[in-house]
């Protein structure tokens, strides 16, 4: 994914369960620095939140829920690089 702002996207994400906008929201985020910054993105973001009215324990659980959502935009090699090393740490 070259531009998150691309239209086709927001278009895209707004056509979401407010929920799983706000998770895949909070996971582009964190991937992209550029949306930290846009106004547009963190006003939908604020949005969903007076929406949804998250207690604590939801809000966690979203922002577990993008964590997981934000791995899948890493290269596979990048992912397996840590699981070797683990494996090697456990097997050593």
């Amino acid at each position: 994914m070259h531009d998150p702002r691309d239209p086709a996207l927001q278009q895209w994400l707004r056509s979401l369960k407010p929920r799983v906008e706000l998770t895949a929201r909070y996971a582009l985020r964190a991937k992209f620095a550029s949306l930290r910054a846009d106004p547009d993105f963190t006003a939908r973001i604020t949005e969903l939140l007076h929406l949804l009215q998250p207690d604590s324990d939801e809000l966690a659980a979203v922002l577990r829920d993008a964590q997981l959502v934000g791995q899948a935009f890493e290269p596979r090699e990048a992912m397996a690089a840590p699981r070797r090393a683990r494996r090697r740490h456990l097997d050593g």
